[in-house]
Protein backbone atom coordinates (compact mmCIF):
# COMPACT_ATOMS: atom_id res chain seq x y z
CA UNK A 1 0.00 0.00 0.00
CA UNK A 2 1.45 3.29 -0.98
CA UNK A 3 0.72 5.80 1.73
CA UNK A 4 1.08 9.51 1.18
CA UNK A 5 2.69 10.72 4.37
CA UNK A 6 3.77 14.30 4.77
CA UNK A 7 6.52 13.93 7.33
CA UNK A 8 6.52 17.50 8.57
CA UNK A 9 3.26 18.76 10.05
CA UNK A 10 0.52 17.16 7.95
CA UNK A 11 -0.90 13.72 8.79
CA UNK A 12 -2.75 12.20 5.86
CA UNK A 13 -4.49 9.79 8.16
CA UNK A 14 -7.90 9.46 6.67
CA UNK A 15 -7.52 6.78 4.06
CA UNK A 16 -10.61 5.88 2.11
CA UNK A 17 -10.11 2.55 0.42
CA UNK A 18 -12.56 1.03 -1.99
CA UNK A 19 -12.90 -2.71 -1.85
CA UNK A 20 -12.10 -5.38 -4.47
CA UNK A 21 -12.43 -7.01 -6.90
CA UNK A 22 -10.42 -4.68 -9.09
CA UNK A 23 -12.28 -5.57 -12.26
CA UNK A 24 -15.65 -5.14 -10.61
CA UNK A 25 -15.51 -1.56 -9.48
CA UNK A 26 -13.33 1.53 -9.29
CA UNK A 27 -14.48 4.45 -7.22
CA UNK A 28 -13.34 7.23 -4.91
CA UNK A 29 -15.10 8.79 -1.97
CA UNK A 30 -14.36 12.13 -0.44
CA UNK A 31 -14.68 13.95 2.83
CA UNK A 32 -13.72 17.37 3.96
CA UNK A 33 -12.58 19.26 6.98
CA UNK A 34 -9.52 19.46 9.22
CA UNK A 35 -9.04 19.39 12.96
CA UNK A 36 -6.01 20.43 15.00
CA UNK A 37 -4.61 18.61 17.99
CA UNK A 38 -1.97 19.81 20.43
CA UNK A 39 1.06 17.70 21.27
CA UNK A 40 3.59 18.33 24.07
CA UNK A 41 6.11 19.87 21.68
CA UNK A 42 3.62 22.65 20.90
CA UNK A 43 3.36 21.55 17.30
CA UNK A 44 0.01 21.39 15.53
CA UNK A 45 -0.80 18.14 13.73
CA UNK A 46 -3.63 18.58 11.29
CA UNK A 47 -5.85 15.86 9.95
CA UNK A 48 -6.62 16.22 6.27
CA UNK A 49 -9.58 14.38 4.78
CA UNK A 50 -8.68 13.26 1.26
CA UNK A 51 -9.93 11.10 -1.60
CA UNK A 52 -8.00 7.97 -2.53
CA UNK A 53 -8.29 5.38 -5.26
CA UNK A 54 -9.58 1.90 -4.63
CA UNK A 55 -7.70 -0.61 -2.51
CA UNK A 56 -5.67 -2.77 -4.90
CA UNK A 57 -5.80 -6.55 -4.94
CA UNK A 58 -2.23 -6.59 -3.63
CA UNK A 59 -3.07 -4.31 -0.69
CA UNK A 60 -6.12 -6.37 0.25
CA UNK A 61 -4.08 -9.57 0.04
CA UNK A 62 -1.49 -8.01 2.34
CA UNK A 63 -4.09 -7.43 5.03
CA UNK A 64 -5.74 -10.83 4.53
CA UNK A 65 -2.41 -12.66 4.62
CA UNK A 66 -1.61 -11.26 8.06
CA UNK A 67 1.94 -10.46 7.01
CA UNK A 68 4.11 -7.32 7.21
CA UNK A 69 1.91 -5.54 9.68
CA UNK A 70 2.66 -2.16 11.16
CA UNK A 71 4.68 -2.66 14.34
CA UNK A 72 2.49 -2.97 17.43
CA UNK A 73 2.39 0.44 19.13
CA UNK A 74 3.02 0.67 22.86
CA UNK A 75 0.48 2.68 24.82
CA UNK A 76 0.94 4.11 28.31
CA UNK A 77 0.05 1.81 31.20
CA UNK A 78 -2.79 3.26 33.23
CA UNK A 79 -4.23 1.87 36.45
CA UNK A 80 -6.48 4.69 37.61
CA UNK A 81 -10.22 4.36 36.97
CA UNK A 82 -11.31 7.32 34.86
CA UNK A 83 -14.87 6.12 34.54
CA UNK A 84 -14.52 5.81 30.77
CA UNK A 85 -14.15 2.13 29.77
CA UNK A 86 -13.46 3.09 26.15
CA UNK A 87 -10.01 4.54 26.87
CA UNK A 88 -7.44 1.79 26.43
CA UNK A 89 -3.86 1.21 27.49
CA UNK A 90 -3.69 -2.03 25.46
CA UNK A 91 -3.99 -1.58 21.69
CA UNK A 92 -5.25 -5.13 21.12
CA UNK A 93 -8.12 -4.64 23.55
CA UNK A 94 -9.19 -1.59 21.57
CA UNK A 95 -9.07 -3.67 18.39
CA UNK A 96 -11.35 -6.29 19.97
CA UNK A 97 -13.86 -3.58 20.82
CA UNK A 98 -13.68 -2.05 17.35
CA UNK A 99 -14.14 -5.47 15.74
CA UNK A 100 -17.26 -6.14 17.81
CA UNK A 101 -18.75 -2.83 16.66
CA UNK A 102 -17.97 -3.49 13.01
CA UNK A 103 -19.75 -6.83 13.21
CA UNK A 104 -22.82 -4.74 14.12
CA UNK A 105 -22.02 -2.47 11.16
CA UNK A 106 -21.29 0.66 13.16
CA UNK A 107 -20.07 3.29 10.70
CA UNK A 108 -18.28 5.49 13.27
CA UNK A 109 -16.56 4.16 16.39
CA UNK A 110 -14.79 6.47 18.86
CA UNK A 111 -11.89 5.03 20.86
CA UNK A 112 -9.58 6.61 23.42
CA UNK A 113 -5.95 5.72 24.12
CA UNK A 114 -3.60 6.51 26.98
CA UNK A 115 -0.57 8.05 25.26
CA UNK A 116 2.33 10.08 26.61
CA UNK A 117 4.41 12.25 24.26
CA UNK A 118 2.32 11.74 21.15
CA UNK A 119 4.37 11.84 17.98
CA UNK A 120 3.42 11.73 14.34
CA UNK A 121 4.95 8.27 14.04
CA UNK A 122 3.02 6.91 17.02
CA UNK A 123 -0.24 8.41 15.76
CA UNK A 124 0.20 6.74 12.39
CA UNK A 125 1.23 3.47 14.02
CA UNK A 126 -1.91 3.36 16.18
CA UNK A 127 -4.16 3.97 13.20
CA UNK A 128 -2.55 1.60 10.70
CA UNK A 129 -2.01 -1.20 13.22
CA UNK A 130 -5.66 -1.01 14.28
CA UNK A 131 -6.96 -1.02 10.71
CA UNK A 132 -4.90 -4.08 9.79
CA UNK A 133 -5.49 -5.97 13.04
CA UNK A 134 -9.26 -5.48 13.04
CA UNK A 135 -9.53 -7.61 9.89
CA UNK A 136 -7.40 -10.43 11.30
CA UNK A 137 -8.68 -13.97 10.81
CA UNK A 138 -10.16 -15.00 14.18
CA UNK A 139 -12.09 -18.13 13.27
CA UNK A 140 -15.43 -16.35 13.85
CA UNK A 141 -17.75 -16.37 10.84
CA UNK A 142 -18.71 -12.69 10.79
CA UNK A 143 -15.18 -11.42 11.44
CA UNK A 144 -11.83 -11.74 9.67
CA UNK A 145 -12.10 -12.17 5.91
CA UNK A 146 -15.86 -11.71 6.11
CA UNK A 147 -15.38 -8.16 7.42
CA UNK A 148 -12.49 -7.43 5.06
CA UNK A 149 -14.28 -8.50 1.91
CA UNK A 150 -17.46 -6.68 2.88
CA UNK A 151 -15.65 -3.43 3.72
CA UNK A 152 -15.92 -0.62 1.20
CA UNK A 153 -13.91 2.16 2.84
CA UNK A 154 -12.37 3.20 6.11
CA UNK A 155 -10.68 6.20 7.64
CA UNK A 156 -10.51 8.42 10.74
CA UNK A 157 -11.87 11.75 11.92
CA UNK A 158 -12.21 13.83 15.08
CA UNK A 159 -8.67 13.36 16.34
CA UNK A 160 -8.15 15.03 19.73
CA UNK A 161 -5.17 14.83 22.06
CA UNK A 162 -4.98 16.13 25.62
CA UNK A 163 -1.31 16.18 26.70
CA UNK A 164 -2.26 17.03 30.28
CA UNK A 165 -4.39 13.92 30.65
CA UNK A 166 -2.31 11.86 28.21
CA UNK A 167 -5.39 10.83 26.27
CA UNK A 168 -5.78 10.51 22.50
CA UNK A 169 -9.19 10.12 20.90
CA UNK A 170 -9.84 8.79 17.39
CA UNK A 171 -13.10 8.18 15.59
CA UNK A 172 -12.74 5.36 13.08
CA UNK A 173 -15.11 5.51 10.14
CA UNK A 174 -16.19 2.61 7.94
CA UNK A 175 -18.59 1.88 5.14
CA UNK A 176 -19.70 -1.60 4.17
CA UNK A 177 -21.57 -3.15 1.29
CA UNK A 178 -24.29 -4.29 3.72
CA UNK A 179 -26.05 -2.63 6.62
CA UNK A 180 -27.02 -3.99 10.03
CA UNK A 181 -30.48 -5.10 8.92
CA UNK A 182 -29.06 -7.05 5.99
CA UNK A 183 -26.47 -8.71 8.22
CA UNK A 184 -29.23 -9.77 10.61
CA UNK A 185 -30.98 -11.38 7.66
CA UNK A 186 -27.77 -13.18 6.70
CA UNK A 187 -27.26 -14.47 10.25
CA UNK A 188 -30.81 -15.79 10.46
CA UNK A 189 -30.72 -17.44 7.03
CA UNK A 190 -27.29 -18.99 7.56
CA UNK A 191 -28.46 -20.46 10.87
CA UNK A 192 -31.62 -21.78 9.22
CA UNK A 193 -29.75 -23.39 6.32
CA UNK A 194 -27.12 -24.97 8.56
CA UNK A 195 -29.90 -26.39 10.71
CA UNK A 196 -31.65 -27.81 7.64
CA UNK A 197 -28.43 -29.51 6.50
CA UNK A 198 -28.48 -31.65 9.66
CA UNK A 199 -24.75 -31.45 10.31
CA UNK A 200 -24.98 -33.07 13.75
CA UNK A 201 -22.83 -36.19 13.86
CA UNK A 202 -21.19 -35.58 10.49
CA UNK A 203 -17.41 -35.57 10.12
CA UNK A 204 -15.44 -32.64 8.69
CA UNK A 205 -15.77 -33.73 5.07
CA UNK A 206 -19.48 -34.47 5.35
CA UNK A 207 -20.10 -31.05 6.90
CA UNK A 208 -18.06 -29.34 4.20
CA UNK A 209 -19.74 -31.20 1.35
CA UNK A 210 -23.25 -30.47 2.64
CA UNK A 211 -22.50 -26.73 2.77
CA UNK A 212 -20.60 -26.69 -0.53
CA UNK A 213 -23.38 -28.59 -2.28
CA UNK A 214 -25.98 -26.16 -0.95
CA UNK A 215 -24.08 -23.15 -2.27
CA UNK A 216 -23.19 -24.58 -5.67
CA UNK A 217 -26.69 -25.93 -6.26
CA UNK A 218 -28.65 -22.89 -5.05
CA UNK A 219 -26.63 -19.77 -5.93
CA UNK A 220 -26.34 -18.60 -9.54
CA UNK A 221 -23.80 -16.18 -10.94
CA UNK A 222 -25.02 -12.59 -11.19
CA UNK A 223 -24.38 -11.86 -14.85
CA UNK A 224 -27.04 -9.12 -14.77
CA UNK A 225 -24.82 -6.86 -12.64
CA UNK A 226 -21.41 -7.94 -13.84
CA UNK A 227 -19.36 -4.76 -14.31
CA UNK A 228 -22.05 -2.59 -12.67
CA UNK A 229 -20.09 -0.41 -10.24
CA UNK A 230 -23.28 0.98 -8.67
CA UNK A 231 -24.77 -2.34 -7.51
CA UNK A 232 -22.53 -3.32 -4.61
CA UNK A 233 -24.60 -6.15 -3.12
CA UNK A 234 -23.28 -8.49 -5.81
CA UNK A 235 -20.08 -8.81 -3.75
CA UNK A 236 -21.83 -9.90 -0.55
CA UNK A 237 -22.97 -12.99 1.29
CA UNK A 238 -26.34 -11.25 1.56
CA UNK A 239 -26.84 -11.31 -2.20
CA UNK A 240 -25.75 -14.94 -2.31
CA UNK A 241 -27.92 -16.42 0.43
CA UNK A 242 -30.91 -14.03 0.31
CA UNK A 243 -31.13 -13.13 -3.39
CA UNK A 244 -29.51 -16.42 -4.47
CA UNK A 245 -27.27 -14.60 -6.98
CA UNK A 246 -23.81 -13.02 -6.60
CA UNK A 247 -20.37 -12.72 -8.17
CA UNK A 248 -17.28 -14.61 -7.00
CA UNK A 249 -16.69 -12.39 -3.97
CA UNK A 250 -20.23 -13.09 -2.75
CA UNK A 251 -19.77 -16.85 -3.19
CA UNK A 252 -16.45 -16.77 -1.32
CA UNK A 253 -17.90 -14.64 1.50
CA UNK A 254 -20.86 -16.98 1.99
CA UNK A 255 -18.73 -20.14 1.99
CA UNK A 256 -16.34 -18.56 4.51
CA UNK A 257 -19.23 -17.58 6.79
CA UNK A 258 -21.04 -20.91 6.65
CA UNK A 259 -17.96 -23.10 7.08
CA UNK A 260 -16.69 -21.12 10.06
CA UNK A 261 -20.14 -21.11 11.65
CA UNK A 262 -20.12 -24.91 11.23
CA UNK A 263 -16.75 -25.20 12.97
CA UNK A 264 -14.46 -25.63 9.93
CA UNK A 265 -11.54 -23.35 9.10
CA UNK A 266 -11.60 -21.47 5.81
CA UNK A 267 -9.91 -18.47 4.19
CA UNK A 268 -10.71 -16.27 1.20
CA UNK A 269 -7.99 -16.17 -1.46
CA UNK A 270 -7.85 -13.43 -4.09
CA UNK A 271 -5.97 -13.38 -7.35
CA UNK A 272 -6.69 -14.15 -10.99
CA UNK A 273 -9.01 -16.72 -12.50
CA UNK A 274 -8.78 -17.26 -16.23
CA UNK A 275 -6.83 -13.99 -16.41
CA UNK A 276 -9.38 -11.80 -14.59
CA UNK A 277 -9.84 -10.70 -10.97
CA UNK A 278 -11.22 -13.58 -8.95
CA UNK A 279 -11.80 -14.85 -5.41
CA UNK A 280 -12.06 -18.40 -4.08
CA UNK A 281 -11.42 -20.26 -0.80
CA UNK A 282 -9.13 -22.70 0.93
CA UNK A 283 -10.63 -25.02 3.54
CA UNK A 284 -8.97 -27.21 6.13
CA UNK A 285 -9.88 -30.88 6.35
CA UNK A 286 -7.70 -32.98 8.59
CA UNK A 287 -4.18 -31.59 8.72
CA UNK A 288 -4.13 -29.70 5.40
CA UNK A 289 -5.90 -27.04 3.36
CA UNK A 290 -7.46 -27.55 -0.08
CA UNK A 291 -8.55 -25.18 -2.85
CA UNK A 292 -12.27 -24.82 -3.57
CA UNK A 293 -14.01 -22.57 -6.10
CA UNK A 294 -17.75 -22.60 -5.46
CA UNK A 295 -18.31 -19.95 -8.15
CA UNK A 296 -17.00 -22.12 -10.96
CA UNK A 297 -18.48 -25.34 -9.59
CA UNK A 298 -21.90 -23.63 -9.38
CA UNK A 299 -21.97 -23.23 -13.18
CA UNK A 300 -22.44 -26.98 -13.58
CA UNK A 301 -23.26 -28.70 -16.87
CA UNK A 302 -26.75 -28.38 -18.37
CA UNK A 303 -28.23 -31.54 -19.85
CA UNK A 304 -30.74 -31.38 -22.72
CA UNK A 305 -32.84 -33.91 -24.61
CA UNK A 306 -32.55 -34.59 -28.35
CA UNK A 307 -34.96 -31.75 -29.10
CA UNK A 308 -32.97 -29.21 -27.15
CA UNK A 309 -35.22 -29.09 -24.10
CA UNK A 310 -33.45 -28.56 -20.78
CA UNK A 311 -33.64 -31.61 -18.53
CA UNK A 312 -31.41 -31.03 -15.54
CA UNK A 313 -28.00 -29.80 -14.44
CA UNK A 314 -25.06 -31.90 -13.34
CA UNK A 315 -22.41 -30.70 -10.92
CA UNK A 316 -19.11 -32.51 -11.48
CA UNK A 317 -17.39 -30.43 -8.73
CA UNK A 318 -14.26 -29.98 -10.82
CA UNK A 319 -12.80 -27.35 -8.49
CA UNK A 320 -13.60 -28.92 -5.13
CA UNK A 321 -10.84 -29.82 -2.62
CA UNK A 322 -7.94 -29.62 -5.06
CA UNK A 323 -4.24 -29.31 -4.40
CA UNK A 324 -2.40 -26.47 -6.10
CA UNK A 325 -1.08 -28.74 -8.86
CA UNK A 326 -4.63 -29.75 -9.84
CA UNK A 327 -6.26 -26.34 -9.56
CA UNK A 328 -5.73 -24.83 -13.01
CA UNK A 329 -6.37 -21.24 -14.14
CA UNK A 330 -6.06 -19.83 -10.60
CA UNK A 331 -3.14 -17.55 -9.69
CA UNK A 332 -2.91 -16.28 -6.12
CA UNK A 333 -1.88 -12.79 -5.16
CA UNK A 334 1.81 -12.88 -4.25
CA UNK A 335 1.14 -12.33 -0.52
CA UNK A 336 -0.70 -15.67 -0.42
CA UNK A 337 2.38 -17.42 -1.82
CA UNK A 338 4.86 -16.48 0.90
CA UNK A 339 6.58 -19.07 3.09
CA UNK A 340 4.95 -17.50 6.16
CA UNK A 341 1.42 -17.85 4.79
CA UNK A 342 2.01 -21.38 3.54
CA UNK A 343 3.39 -22.34 6.93
CA UNK A 344 0.28 -21.00 8.64
CA UNK A 345 -2.01 -22.62 6.06
CA UNK A 346 -0.22 -25.74 4.77
CA UNK A 347 -1.63 -26.96 1.46
CA UNK A 348 -1.94 -30.65 0.70
CA UNK A 349 0.25 -31.94 -2.13
CA UNK A 350 -2.62 -34.05 -3.47
CA UNK A 351 -6.38 -33.76 -3.90
CA UNK A 352 -8.55 -34.64 -0.93
CA UNK A 353 -9.56 -38.27 -0.42
CA UNK A 354 -12.43 -38.76 2.07
CA UNK A 355 -11.07 -42.18 2.99
CA UNK A 356 -7.85 -40.57 4.25
CA UNK A 357 -9.52 -38.12 6.63
CA UNK A 358 -8.00 -38.67 10.08
CA UNK A 359 -10.51 -40.12 12.55
CA UNK A 360 -11.76 -37.99 15.40
CA UNK A 361 -9.32 -38.08 18.31
CA UNK A 362 -10.23 -38.82 21.91
CA UNK A 363 -11.05 -41.83 24.02
CA UNK A 364 -14.76 -41.14 24.21
CA UNK A 365 -17.69 -40.30 21.97
CA UNK A 366 -18.51 -37.32 24.18
CA UNK A 367 -17.88 -34.12 22.25
CA UNK A 368 -16.59 -31.13 24.23
CA UNK A 369 -17.15 -27.64 22.80
CA UNK A 370 -14.83 -25.45 24.88
CA UNK A 371 -15.40 -21.68 24.55
CA UNK A 372 -13.41 -20.75 27.67
CA UNK A 373 -10.25 -19.61 25.90
CA UNK A 374 -8.04 -21.98 27.88
CA UNK A 375 -9.52 -21.19 31.29
CA UNK A 376 -10.79 -24.74 31.71
CA UNK A 377 -9.35 -28.23 31.47
CA UNK A 378 -11.49 -31.30 30.86
CA UNK A 379 -10.92 -34.97 31.56
CA UNK A 380 -13.27 -37.81 30.67
CA UNK A 381 -13.17 -41.24 32.27
CA UNK A 382 -15.86 -43.68 31.16
CA UNK A 383 -18.97 -41.47 31.21
CA UNK A 384 -17.78 -39.12 33.94
CA UNK A 385 -16.65 -35.63 32.92
CA UNK A 386 -14.50 -33.51 35.24
CA UNK A 387 -13.98 -29.80 34.56
CA UNK A 388 -11.41 -27.67 36.37
CA UNK A 389 -11.63 -23.93 35.78
CA UNK A 390 -9.98 -20.77 37.06
CA UNK A 391 -13.12 -18.70 36.38
CA UNK A 392 -16.86 -19.26 36.92
CA UNK A 393 -18.33 -21.34 34.09
CA UNK A 394 -21.65 -22.37 32.65
CA UNK A 395 -21.83 -25.99 31.57
CA UNK A 396 -24.54 -27.16 29.22
CA UNK A 397 -25.57 -29.83 26.76
CA UNK A 398 -26.44 -29.00 23.16
CA UNK A 399 -29.89 -30.38 22.36
CA UNK A 400 -31.21 -31.62 19.00
CA UNK A 401 -33.31 -28.49 18.51
CA UNK A 402 -30.23 -26.26 18.87
CA UNK A 403 -31.04 -25.12 22.40
CA UNK A 404 -28.67 -25.59 25.33
CA UNK A 405 -29.72 -27.22 28.58
CA UNK A 406 -27.78 -26.44 31.73
CA UNK A 407 -26.01 -29.34 33.41
CA UNK A 408 -26.14 -29.67 37.15
CA UNK A 409 -22.50 -30.29 38.06
CA UNK A 410 -21.26 -31.11 41.52
CA UNK A 411 -18.20 -29.47 43.08
CA UNK A 412 -15.43 -32.00 43.68
CA UNK A 413 -14.47 -32.15 47.38
CA UNK A 414 -16.23 -28.83 47.82
CA UNK A 415 -13.62 -27.02 45.73
CA UNK A 416 -14.96 -24.04 43.76
CA UNK A 417 -14.05 -24.31 40.12
CA UNK A 418 -13.90 -28.11 39.97
CA UNK A 419 -17.02 -29.81 38.61
CA UNK A 420 -17.98 -33.37 37.81
CA UNK A 421 -21.03 -34.90 36.14
CA UNK A 422 -22.08 -38.12 34.44
CA UNK A 423 -23.19 -38.35 30.82
CA UNK A 424 -25.89 -40.97 30.33
CA UNK A 425 -25.58 -41.29 26.53
CA UNK A 426 -21.99 -40.57 25.42
CA UNK A 427 -22.71 -41.27 21.73
CA UNK A 428 -25.20 -38.39 21.56
CA UNK A 429 -23.63 -36.00 24.07
CA UNK A 430 -22.26 -32.61 23.03
CA UNK A 431 -21.05 -30.65 26.05
CA UNK A 432 -20.67 -26.87 25.94
CA UNK A 433 -18.37 -24.89 28.24
CA UNK A 434 -18.61 -21.09 28.40
CA UNK A 435 -17.33 -18.45 30.81
CA UNK A 436 -20.21 -17.05 32.83
CA UNK A 437 -21.36 -13.76 31.30
CA UNK A 438 -19.09 -14.11 28.24
CA UNK A 439 -21.83 -13.25 25.75
CA UNK A 440 -19.41 -12.24 22.98
CA UNK A 441 -17.76 -15.69 23.34
CA UNK A 442 -14.25 -14.22 23.44
CA UNK A 443 -13.14 -16.68 26.14
CA UNK A 444 -13.19 -14.16 28.97
CA UNK A 445 -15.64 -11.91 30.77
CA UNK A 446 -14.95 -8.21 30.25
CA UNK A 447 -16.52 -4.84 29.42
CA UNK A 448 -17.29 -5.87 25.84
CA UNK A 449 -19.73 -8.44 27.22
CA UNK A 450 -21.64 -5.59 28.89
CA UNK A 451 -21.98 -3.87 25.51
CA UNK A 452 -23.03 -7.08 23.77
CA UNK A 453 -25.47 -8.02 26.54
CA UNK A 454 -27.20 -4.64 26.27
CA UNK A 455 -27.51 -5.10 22.50
CA UNK A 456 -28.91 -8.61 22.98
CA UNK A 457 -31.56 -7.33 25.37
CA UNK A 458 -32.51 -4.27 23.30
CA UNK A 459 -32.31 -5.90 19.87
CA UNK A 460 -33.10 -9.61 20.27
CA UNK A 461 -33.90 -9.79 16.55
CA UNK A 462 -30.21 -9.28 15.67
CA UNK A 463 -29.56 -12.99 15.34
CA UNK A 464 -27.79 -13.67 18.64
CA UNK A 465 -27.16 -17.37 19.14
CA UNK A 466 -28.47 -19.83 21.71
CA UNK A 467 -24.89 -20.18 22.98
CA UNK A 468 -24.64 -16.42 23.63
CA UNK A 469 -27.97 -16.48 25.46
CA UNK A 470 -26.79 -19.44 27.54
CA UNK A 471 -23.58 -17.65 28.50
CA UNK A 472 -25.56 -14.55 29.41
CA UNK A 473 -28.11 -16.34 31.61
CA UNK A 474 -26.11 -15.59 34.75
CA UNK A 475 -29.14 -15.70 37.06
CA UNK A 476 -29.73 -19.27 35.85
CA UNK A 477 -33.48 -18.90 35.34
CA UNK A 478 -33.31 -20.63 31.96
CA UNK A 479 -33.43 -17.56 29.74
CA UNK A 480 -31.48 -14.39 29.01
CA UNK A 481 -33.17 -11.13 29.95
CA UNK A 482 -32.98 -7.68 31.48
CA UNK A 483 -31.96 -8.88 34.95
CA UNK A 484 -29.03 -10.75 33.43
CA UNK A 485 -27.84 -7.48 31.86
CA UNK A 486 -27.98 -5.83 35.30
CA UNK A 487 -25.94 -8.64 36.86
CA UNK A 488 -23.40 -8.59 34.01
CA UNK A 489 -22.92 -4.85 34.38
CA UNK A 490 -22.54 -5.18 38.17
CA UNK A 491 -19.97 -7.96 37.74
CA UNK A 492 -17.96 -5.82 35.32
CA UNK A 493 -17.86 -3.04 37.90
CA UNK A 494 -16.73 -5.54 40.54
CA UNK A 495 -19.85 -5.01 42.66
CA UNK A 496 -21.41 -8.45 42.30
CA UNK A 497 -19.05 -11.08 40.88
CA UNK A 498 -20.48 -14.30 39.51
CA UNK A 499 -20.51 -17.30 41.80
CA UNK A 500 -19.45 -20.85 41.04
Amino acid sequence: MKNKRILSLILALCLVFCAMPAAAFAEASAGSGAEAIQVPSERDLKLQICSFKKLSDEDRARIASGLYRTERPQLTAHTEDTGDPLIFDDIDESVDYLRSQLALRSDAVSIGYYVENLTQELLESIFYYTIEKVFEHTGVGNQGDYLLYHARSYGAKNINYDPGQGTLYLTYTFTFYTDAQQERAVAAEVASVLDSLDLEGKNEYEKFYAIYEYITHNIVYDFDHLGDTEYLLQFTAYAAIINKTAVCQGYANLLYRMLLDAGLDCRIISGEGNGGGHAWNIVRLGNYYYNVDSTWDASGISVYDWEGNFLYKEYPMTYMLRCNANFPDHIREARFETDEFNEAYPMSDKDFDPDELPPDTGETDIKINDFTGGSASVTVEDNVVTVVSSVPLKIGCLMEDGSIAAIAAEAVDGRAGTYTFTVEDPSAAEIVLVVAGDVDLSGEFDFFDVVTAKAMDLYPENGFTALQAFAGDVDSDGEFGFFDVILIKAADLGKSPFEW
